[in-house]
Formats: C-alpha cells, structure tokens, sequence
C-alpha cells in the first residue's frame, strides 16, 4: 500500500462530485428560473387588468420583460458566485447513496496535510465506490410544478387580451 494520497482516487472523487455539483446547481436554477417566469407573468396579468379596469398606461412588455431578465442574471450572478460546492456534493452523494459518510470523509481527508495507511484506504475505498456512482441517479433533474403555474397565468393573460378594450 502506496504511503501517499493516489491522486488517480483524488481524481475519481473530484470528478464524481463535481458532476453533482453541476446537476445541483441547475436544478437550482431551475427552480429559481421558474419562480422569476411566475413572477414576470404576474406582473404582466396585473397590469393586463389594470388595463381593462383603469384608463392607466402600463409599461410596454418587453420593458418588464428585460427587468426581470436582468434581475434574473444578477440573482444566478449572486448565487452561483462562490464556484463549485464539492463538500455539499460530498454530501448529497453519501445521502442520496445511502454511503454513510464514506464520500464525505473521504473529501475532507483530500484537503487534509498528513498522510496514513488508514487515509490512503478510506481514500480507496471512496474512489472505487466513486466509480459506481451515477450523478444522474443521484441527482435527478427536477422540473419544478411551479412551470404549470406559470403556464396557467400565460394562458390566462393570452385569454384576457382577446376581450375587446373599449376606447
């Protein structure tokens, strides 16, 4: 048994957890694009009844529509900012896999200074387990319902702009 950390285990870890990580962070942001659709049809429904009931003048659609598409791409800025989470990939993998902490301790180790029989194990052990992990079983990809909703609303405003304005 090598008396080093195997950078091949290091790798195969690394690698695992970081296709995780990327299926994390889009379910994430699908979750956070759906919420931002929900609420740009929501404003463009009030407005579209304020219209038939109030002689105001709304802002344009494309107006509210590049608002919120540019405060959309501040949130993801803000949000996916501090990089990668491997750590949190660390642990949706033990969860998700039923690994009892196996992957967790092994990133932990990774970052570690010191070297052991028992660390060059625990990294083996978690490499070949790595192995037979599936990011796509672990994290499937998650369509939020709230997609209906905004479907629902759409419809709704495209029912509303076929009643006749008067004036």
């Amino acid at each position: 048994m090598p008396r080093y950390k195997s950078s091949r285990e290091i790798s195969v870890i690394t690698d695992i957890l970081k296709r995780i990580d990327r299926r994390v962070r889009f379910n994430v942001v699908l979750e956070y694009l759906s919420i931002s659709i929900c609420l740009v049809l929501g404003v463009l429904l009030i407005f579209q009844i304020g219209k038939m009931l109030f002689p105001i003048v709304p802002p344009t659609n494309f107006s509210i529509i590049g608002t919120f598409c540019v405060l959309f791409i501040v949130l993801l800025i803000w949000t996916q900012r501090k990089g990668s989470r491997l750590a949190k990939a660390a642990a949706v993998a033990d969860v998700q896999g039923c690994l009892y902490d196996e992957i967790k301790t092994a990133y932990w180790f990774m970052g570690e200074e010191g070297d052991s029989p028992w660390i060059n194990l625990q990294l083996k052990r978690a490499a070949s387990t790595a192995r037979n992990l599936d990011s796509r079983r672990l994290v499937p990809t998650i369509i939020p319902r709230r997609f209906w909703l905004a479907f629902g609303i759409f419809m709704i405003i495209q029912i509303l702009s076929l009643i006749p304005m008067e004036g």
